[in-house]
């Protein structure tokens, strides 16, 4: 298991459950989830261009809110997955005082580039409703694609890996940063965290994913900051290289813009710790679920700067 895992201890503490089956702890969430299973294959399938029955027969982990379905053969990548997620999801099923069921889905390449997920395999991506789809494993073709992007070598990691290189590990690593923003970005949604400008749910998706990872990974965080850093300065440059093949890559751009979110939420976070995101929750709570940046920014001031240059 890489360094990148979450402490067990803090998951022992949080009562996580990743082994392989598990009962949920009130009958309510245990409803929620097991329903959230069984509708999950035909609308994936009818999305993805692909049969139900490949979806439906995958094995699954389930913890207290999240489930993980994964391809036969990668049941350790899926116990790290169902840790992480169910410790998240958990988390901002408090913060959020409403159920939180996400549902993950553990693929190899294969599986992945025979659908049509819309982002290449390696970065996390959210399919349908609160199902998100995560890699099995980091190949050597992803360390190599994370390297370009981030302009530099990956991250070294403790210790060795239970499957595959190094570079493979510290490439999932760094995928796993993207799960916990997708996460971030349903929760947001669900919250009503979002506004007629995109940046504004951007923006509030890392500001949650920020308070998460403070909270249960700080000694990562300056890893954390140094990989949107890399991305925040290398994707211009990749894209200024790429000239007019620059519209045909957008998934460059994505990763670019979410930098930029991150960078953002990173400074509201600075200044006022997890209390901004306790001010902009009560916020849309008691508004029409659609924020505007002239709201925001009389909650937080300091996107008023960050308005002015965009």
């Amino acid at each position: 298991m890489y360094s990148g895992c979450l402490r067990l201890e803090r998951f022992k503490a949080a009562g996580v459950h990743w082994y392989e089956t598990v009962l949920m702890e009130t009958p309510r969430a245990r409803g929620l989830a097991l329903l959230a299973c069984g509708l999950l294959a035909a609308p994936i399938a009818a999305q993805l261009g692909t049969s139900a029955q490949v979806w439906a027969d995958m094995p699954s982990l389930r913890g207290s809110v999240a489930i993980v379905r994964y391809v036969p053969g990668y049941l350790d990548r899926a116990s790290h997955v169902l840790r992480r997620v169910d410790l998240v999801a958990s988390d901002l099923t408090k913060r959020g005082r409403k159920p939180f069921p996400v549902i993950v889905l553990v693929v190899p390449r294969e599986l992945w580039e025979g659908v049509s997920l819309g982002r290449p395999y390696g970065l996390p991506v959210t399919v349908s409703g609160m199902t998100i789809v995560v890699p099995a494993e980091g190949d050597q073709a992803v360390a190599e694609q994370w390297k370009q992007w981030l302009g530099s070598d990956l991250p070294k990691l403790r210790g060795r890996p239970l499957r595959g290189t190094p570079e493979g590990a510290s490439a999932l690593a760094i995928a796993d940063l993207f799960l916990q923003r997708e996460i971030a970005g349903l929760f947001a949604f669900r919250q009503g965290l979002v506004g007629a400008d995109p940046w504004i749910q951007g923006v509030l998706s890392h500001l949650v994913a920020l308070v998460i990872f403070d909270r249960y990974e700080t000694s990562r965080m300056q890893e954390i900051e140094l990989v949107y850093q890399r991305l925040e300065s290398q994707i211009p440059l990749r894209l200024d290289l790429l000239g007019e093949e620059a519209s045909a890559r957008p998934v460059e751009s994505w990763l670019h813009s979410q930098a930029e979110y991150f960078a953002t939420a990173l400074s509201i976070y600075r200044a006022h710790g997890s209390k901004a995101l306790q001010r902009v929750l009560k916020e849309a709570r008691k508004g029409d679920g659609n924020l505007d940046s002239r709201r925001l920014v009389r909650l937080i001031p300091e996107l008023s700067k960050w308005l002015a240059v965009r």
